[in-house]
């Protein structure tokens, strides 16, 4: 696959009354929101921002030729460090039958292209209301000026490698559970199983996943296609 073969993606937020489209407020983490065009992709992309090793997401970025005339455009890429970058499709389990064969011949294109390919459904996205809780935290990184709050808490988180409860982190740091929150929407905390984890212990649970599909997958978990 040449880079003439591989066309730029299109915009996603679009006039239409039978699709729900719009961004997911972002910016505080990445220079452009990212869009969706249903509310699993909204849910999905509140989810994947918060995964703590990621870079950027960009929506549709390119569509690609599958033979006989037909081309494909995925939903997200997420880029990671290293130049690790993982492409995602989210689909509604209902229709995983009749898009396989699509789905494949994508997947075989997109690794000749060197990306990893998952499809995220919303067994994975919503299980156990996890995209609402995302949304939630989300929201604590869109006040105004209230990143720059946190400033002052960075340098203690350098050196912390625990695993702990809303509460215990504020009585640690000596902050509002406000600011704490807003750390997780920063991404500086990771929020896994009701628990937020330090910095120090989340690259190392990433260093043990050294490819970006795997991160991916350990973080949100991925629909067993293949």
């Amino acid at each position: 696959m040449t880079e003439m073969e591989c066309l730029e993606g299109r915009n996603v937020v679009t006039r239409s009354p039978h699709r729900r489209v719009g961004y997911v407020n972002c910016r505080w983490l990445q220079s452009k929101n990212v869009q969706y065009e249903s509310l699993l992709e909204r849910d999905c992309a509140r989810l994947l921002l918060l995964c703590p090793n990621l870079i950027e997401i960009t929506s549709q970025p390119f569509k690609i030729p599958l033979g006989d005339g037909a081309y494909y455009t995925p939903d997200f890429l997420l880029r990671f460090p290293g130049s690790h970058s993982v492409v995602v499709e989210v689909k509604h389990t209902s229709f995983l039958k009749k898009d396989f064969p699509r789905l494949l011949k994508a997947k075989v294109v997109l690794e000749e292209m060197g990306l990893d390919y998952l499809v995220l459904t919303e067994r994975e996205i919503q299980h156990a209301d996890r995209s609402g809780r995302a949304g939630s935290i989300l929201r604590y990184g869109r006040g105004q000026g209230l990143s720059e709050s946190v400033d002052d808490l960075l340098p203690q988180l350098a050196t912390v490698a625990l695993s702990m409860g809303l509460e215990e982190w504020s009585r640690m740091l000596g902050t509002s559970e406000t600011r704490v929150l807003t750390l997780v929407a920063m991404r500086q905390l990771a929020h896994v199983d009701g628990r937020l984890v330090g910095p120090i212990a989340t690259r190392r649970f990433f260093l043990e996943r050294p490819y970006a599909a795997n991160q991916t997958r350990a973080w949100i978990g991925a629909a067993d296609l293949w």
